[in-house]
């Protein structure tokens, strides 16, 4: 099993275009418009990152990751608890250090074999040169990165203060997320008050920024509805047609999130260049210079996220498995073989001799050599000895500022605080990726930046496997025993994997890339007699490879951000939407109330949860058969 099969076989590049900032998808282009380039031979194909919202990419093996043997996955949960532990990238060279490290891991998992042992500590040492650079480490294919550092307890102590008025009731949108029983609570939702097609007004011929915002609130022109462009992979039209529960289609009519213009400034940093959705400009104009010494940083983890789903062919097993072997078996398992009955058919038989097998067969598990990098950053070169018997392909890295710094990106933001009680003593969410197509989310990065009284809440990850190489591998006809015992699949089963998790502990950011589902695993009360919460900040990057309608384009929609309309959105509290039409002297019913907002949410909430079905029928649609 050597290097991951997958039809991307070459890095994409940007289409050399003219940007215009007011035509988009869904506003003068198509709603499933893709910016594409001439590729080595000359054909025009897609500029955008693989992501596991896109069926297409599902379908064509883009999201796809080598098949991992269970080893290897205890493997790497055994280097993401070493990572744990402080100063880890120091007392990994030390070998008194690393070899009770060696011992402990042995000691906590019958799968870790001494070269397994030395393998992880190897490869801490290599990951430990990167770290100290970047203050950040990788984790599973994909990249999953994490840091404790890269946002200071300084930056940290001032997010906090800034952001304390986010949970003043007075900023009326205090709202808890639909069906979260009470438990998750928004300070900043970029699905309240999103893009409305058919509603929103949209600036024809101008952007704004964030100073002027306020003032163009009302202005532009209503945006109509985008044509449907129907389920993307005709493989899937009869899937979702046999599920009752989902109704959706892979791009929305009728919403879209708006993110925020992020640009290069002239030091060189990222800045915010447009209001962000439903965070006041005015009220909050420290917390935006917060964000965007935040948004600058974690753009570093970003570019580590993405450069391994830009050059898919890194990834890259660390153990290998060629030939199918079994422990021999002893003379009474034999005996106990099935005979097959005569009312049987045969496969009634073979499904009695698989169960045996299963229960008896024990497969020779696959091991690991030395250590080799697979994908080397340049500057790491130096660190390599100069007899590496493997030959090496150097990395080439995602640069946003580089590649990106003209153009500038699209980020959303979400600030999010989960409530628990003796009540509600627990949250939870299952697997997902960010986002819908229209948002074409290619990273997230979350910042755990506040917690009291809770515990647990790990991210757990699962990827969809490439399983090109298991015809790579001599087996009998008709055996599976070997594919659950080495892999963990079933046979017939969906081809996914769950690879591991991290810790959320406050003060580290989590990037992973929309090629990978998630989901957060229990988060509970360590004191269950008192409440307890987690407030976490999400950055969720648009890919810079296209842009969509953002806060550049349509003004402000809130009529509480109006000049005088304090007193007036507190009378409107206690009217429906249809005594406030009475009331109020809107052009097309514009800007929305709060009241309207939370009608149009639960709409989108629906939607979302519906396309988050979707979206799980595609990433599960491939399935394993030996």
């Amino acid at each position: 099993m050597s290097f991951q099969q997958v039809p991307r076989v070459e890095t994409f590049k940007l289409p050399k275009q003219k940007e215009v900032r007011t035509k988009l998808p869904g506003y003068g282009l198509p709603l499933d418009y893709v910016p594409k380039a001439k590729n080595l031979y000359g054909v025009e194909v897609k500029s955008l990152f693989p992501t596991a919202l896109d069926d297409r990419d599902i379908g064509n093996g883009y999201i796809n990751q080598p098949l991992l043997p269970l080893r290897e996955i205890e493997m790497m949960k055994a280097m993401e608890n070493l990572t744990e532990n402080e100063q880890w990238h120091v007392k990994v060279y030390d070998d008194v250090i690393a070899n009770r490290w060696k011992k402990e891991i042995m000691d906590s998992s019958i799968e870790i074999t001494p070269l397994m042992a030395d393998w992880i500590i190897e490869e801490l040492r290599f990951k430990a040169k990167i770290y100290e650079r970047s203050k950040a480490i990788g984790f599973y294919n994909g990249d999953v990165t994490k840091s404790d550092d890269i946002i200071d307890p300084a930056l940290r102590n001032r997010l906090l203060e800034t952001s304390k008025g986010l949970e003043d009731p007075q900023q009326h949108l205090n709202a808890y997320t639909p069906d979260s029983g009470g438990t998750e609570l928004d300070l900043v939702q970029p699905t309240l008050f999103p893009l409305i097609f058919g509603r929103s007004r949209v600036l024809k011929d101008k952007v704004i920024g964030i100073d002027d915002a306020l003032e163009h609130i009302g202005q532009g022109e209503v945006i109509p509805k985008p044509d449907d462009p129907g389920i993307t992979r005709e493989d899937m039209v009869w899937r979702i047609y046999s599920r009752s529960d989902i109704n959706v289609k892979p791009f929305s009519t009728d919403f879209q999130m708006l993110p925020s213009e992020v640009q290069l400034g002239t030091d060189g940093k990222w800045h915010l260049a447009s209001y962000v959705n439903n965070l006041h400009p005015v009220k909050f104009k420290e917390l935006y210079g917060v964000l965007d010494e935040i948004i600058d940083r974690v753009a570093g983890l970003w570019e580590m996220t993405l450069t391994p789903v830009k050059d898919m062919l890194h990834s890259r097993a660390r153990v290998e498995y060629h030939k199918v072997e079994y422990e021999p078996i002893s003379e009474e398992a034999k005996e106990s073989r099935p005979v097959k009955e005569p009312s049987e058919t045969e496969a009634e038989y073979e499904a009695r001799v698989q169960e045996w097998k299963m229960r008896h067969y024990r497969v020779k598990q696959p091991d690991v050599g030395e250590f080799r990098p697979w994908a080397v950053p340049k500057f790491m070169i130096e660190h390599l000895p100069e007899d590496q018997p493997n030959p090496l392909r150097i990395e080439e890295p995602v640069r946003l500022k580089e590649e990106y710094g003209e153009r500038g990106l699209q980020v959303f933001v979400r600030v999010m605080k989960i409530e628990l009680s003796p009540e509600r003593p627990e949250y939870s969410s299952e697997f997902h990726v960010e986002g819908q197509m229209n948002e074409r989310i290619c990273a997230s990065a979350l910042y755990y930046y506040d917690s009291e009284n809770v515990q647990g809440g790990r991210m757990t990850f699962r990827q969809a496997t490439d399983t090109g190489s298991i015809s790579e591998i001599k087996y009998e006809p008709g055996d599976s025993v070997w594919l659950k015992q080495v892999f963990g699949l079933d046979n017939g089963a969906p081809l996914v994997q769950e690879v591991g998790s991290l810790s959320t502990k406050v003060g580290r950011v989590i990037s992973y890339p929309s090629t990978l589902q998630h989901r957060i695993e229990p988060l509970r009360l360590i004191d269950p007699s008192k409440p307890g919460y987690r407030k976490i900040l999400g950055l969720y990057l648009v890919d810079p490879n296209i842009r969509i309608i953002s806060t550049a384009n349509v003004p402000p929609q809130r009529l509480d951000w109006t000049d005088g309309s304090d007193n007036l959105q507190r009378a409107l509290s206690n009217m429906s939407i249809e005594e406030q039409d009475k009331v109020l002297d809107r052009r097309d019913r514009f800007p929305f109330t709060i009241e309207e907002a939370h009608e149009f949410r639960k709409r989108q909430r629906k939607e979302r949860i519906e396309f988050l079905k979707y979206q799980d029928v595609a990433f599960t649609s491939n399935h394993v058969v030996v």
